[in-house]
């Protein structure tokens, strides 16, 4: 999609993929593909290169590339032994996303390790409860319409106690897009309204989330994604730069200092993320 169409998309409350000449790749059939392998590693790779016109008042969401960003991630973790479900265009529906996680974390146990990965559209849309500083809900562009980041937090809050999430997140406005609104100050990072630091709990709900999160998100809040048919910059450049021998926060440092200086990943984390976590072997 090419930049000029950022004002149409704000139009429909939506923001997107921004991608640049280059590939030719055309949307593909909506598919699930499952496939076994650990039952504690598990990963769900989500690729959307448009949407349903229908549910979004005619816009059909043309975002070339995602479907080789999922492809090419849920290769790489079925290569190195993860239990996989790839899901793409038509078949990436928000009840088919939620049935895939449900199913795939359900025999997780303690320790155990879920990935999510997702290449599409990401956008905002007004605050419907109160719970946002800047007033503006994250959402997921579904193929079958936005999910707030509400939504994706409540499916988050069923993944087995006590578990490991990493979520790879390339669209627009995917920092802290399951729910990261009030953010602690960890690491000498700050975070918040016009860069405040912010000593509050992180996420608010029904109940407290009670799994170690990751997110490597492509942008900054109100930021926008970028690529091409051949891929997002963020995922590419994560399979670019992967190695067995890397840990998490060396993976993501790696991607990110490559990036070219319009994006700017942001690493996020939830839950009491341990140093054995972020220091640990990737994938593993």
């Amino acid at each position: 999609m090419k930049k000029a169409l950022v004002s149409v998309m704000a139009a429909l409350g939506l923001a997107g993929c921004v991608t640049v000449p280059g590939g030719g790749n055309q949307p593909v059939n909506g598919q699930v593909i499952v496939q076994n392998g650990d039952p504690q590693r598990v990963a769900v790779c989500v690729g959307l290169t448009h949407v349903d016109s229908e549910a979004y008042g005619g816009w059909d969401g043309k975002c070339p590339g995602c479907d080789v960003d999922a492809k090419g991630l849920c290769k790489l973790l079925t290569d190195n032994g993860f239990s996989t479900t790839l899901i793409l265009e038509g078949k990436a529906t928000w009840r088919n996303f939620k049935q895939a996680v449900y199913k795939a974390s359900a025999g997780l146990k303690p320790g155990g390790l879920m990935m999510i990965t997702m290449s599409g559209h990401g956008g905002q849309m007004p605050d419907d409860n109160g719970d946002e500083p800047s007033g503006q809900d994250s959402t997921l562009c579904m193929w079958d319409g936005q999910v707030r980041d509400d939504e994706f937090l409540r499916m988050i809050q069923r993944i087995p106690v006590g578990t490991r999430l990493v979520l790879i997140n390339d669209q627009c406005h995917s920092e802290g897009n399951f729910k990261t609104v009030w953010r602690q100050v960890k690491r000498g990072v700050t975070f918040g309204a016009a860069g405040k630091k912010m000593a509050v709990p992180m996420i608010r709900g029904k109940r407290d989330v009670d799994i170690q999160i990751i997110q490597f998100a492509e942008c900054r809040e109100a930021n926008y994604s970028y690529g091409s048919g051949t891929g997002g910059t963020w995922t590419q450049n994560l399979l670019k730069t992967y190695k067995p021998e890397l840990t998490w926060r060396k993976w993501f440092d790696a991607a990110k200092g490559i990036m070219p200086s319009q994006q700017v990943p942001v690493w996020t984390e939830y839950g009491g993320v341990t140093e054995q976590f972020i220091n640990g072997p990737v994938l593993k």
